[in-house]
Order: structure tokens, then sequence, then C-alpha cells
């Protein structure tokens, strides 16, 4: 060999292995396989619909979404919402922030005041809530069992055939 250069030989490969080897071995020590970390976290899972904090929040969440929405739409500005409402900026500026505590009374007003339309349904477990599509007539949000609307479909497909 000349200057040191290494002919890259069989046993130089192997202990090159070898020392990888180890190096995951110490670094794969403390890991725990993937099924517990999974089983884990399964168990961790919060259920978000049984937390009634998350569930305002996501509802003051969409309530504000559909306000910026209609707003922009109709290229009005909050103070002109609240000029119109006789409240404060700060009221509905808190709305669209999502920091203000809704009442349905609130909402309403805001929806009366705009011309639009807002409801609220609780639904029960084996329901899940679909708005409708708007029209000139007042929006719906209807319970839909999606189960009991799947076997009725197919079977009023079956009966046209």
């Amino acid at each position: 060999m000349e200057n040191g250069a290494h002919t890259g030989g069989k046993d130089d490969v192997l202990s090159r292995e070898t020392a990888l080897e180890s190096i995951l071995e110490k670094w794969l020590k403390g890991v725990r396989p993937a099924e517990e970390v999974l089983k884990d976290l399964e168990a961790a899972r919060t259920d978000y619909d049984k937390d009634p904090e998350f569930v305002f929040r996501f509802i003051r969440a969409q309530i504000a979404q559909d306000l910026h929405q209609i707003l922009e739409k109709r290229k009005m500005r909050p103070a002109e919402l609240a000029r119109q409402m006789g409240v404060a900026r700060q009221w509905v500026n808190n709305i669209l922030n999502e920091s203000g505590n809704l009442t349905i009374k609130s909402v309403a007003r805001v929806a009366c005041v705009l011309g639009c339309t807002a409801g609220f349904r609780i639904a029960g477990p084996d329901e899940h809530l679909a708005v409708l599509p708007l029209r000139r007539e007042p929006a719906r949000i209807a319970p839909v069992d999606f189960e009991t609307r799947t076997k009725g479909s197919s079977a009023r497909k079956a009966a046209r055939r």
C-alpha cells in the first residue's frame, strides 16, 4: 500500500459492519417496539366529542369562520356590523377572533342583522350532522344516520331494477 491507502478488503467491510451494528444496538437500546408505542398512544387518545370545552371552541371557530366569509363576501367591515347591531366594535372582533363567549341569543342576533339563518342541533351518538346546501329558503341542519341511509339507498336502487 502506498501512502496508507486502503485496499477495501473483506476484513475492512466486516469491521465496518460490526461497528455499524454496535452503533445501531446502542442507539436502539432505549427504543420501544412500534406496536407498544401505538398501543400507548391509542390508550392516551382524547375523545374530543366528550370534551365540552373542545366542542364549544369548535362551534365558536365554525361561527367565526362563517362570519368572516359572510363579511368578506359582502365587503363589510366588522365596524359596520357592530354599528348595525348597536354594539361595540370590540364585541364583533371578539367573535371573529374566537375569544368571545357566544350565546345562542347573540348568534341569533348576528344572523338576523345580516339576514342569515343560524341553527343548532344535538345529534345522538349514532347520528351525524349534515348541513344542507344554502337556498333562498332558510338553511336546515338535519341528523343523518349513515347506516340506515346506506341500507335504504341500496334497497331503493334494488327496487328500481
